[in-house]
């Protein structure tokens, strides 16, 4: 679940808020966005690459089975961005949460289902 916790503190940083107070703009405001853009996107790269690497070694089934829990956070992800972005303008320590899970369940449902598969 290393990915989602990634993804979740990513969107803190990057993701506009929508109520522009709260303990969640206590993070945005005292951190340096450029900086921290650069070290998520290094992490997620990072972890990515050992995904990959890990399903390179052990075989197919497992290469198969981290692409998939990529590809259903990528997709978790940019549903979290989108409805929150629509529906409440902006992203909350709430929905924060709310993706973590959200992320974390696709994860497990997508290795899950490679699994019947495999």
């Amino acid at each position: 679940f290393i990915l989602a916790r990634m993804l979740s503190g990513m969107s803190v940083i990057m993701f506009k808020n929508a109520r522009g107070s709260g303990s969640l703009m206590a993070f945005q405001e005292e951190t340096d966005q450029r900086k921290a853009e650069v070290v998520f996107y290094v992490q997620i790269a990072v972890f990515i690459v050992i995904i990959l690497l890990n399903g390179l070694i052990r075989g197919v089934p497992a290469l198969i089975a981290g692409v998939a829990m990529v590809w259903a956070s990528a997709l978790i992800f940019w549903l979290y961005y989108y409805r929150s972005k629509k529906i409440f303008g902006g992203i909350t320590g709430d929905l924060a949460g709310w993706f973590l899970c959200l992320c974390e369940l696709g994860q497990v449902a997508a290795l899950a289902l490679v699994s019947l598969f495999i």
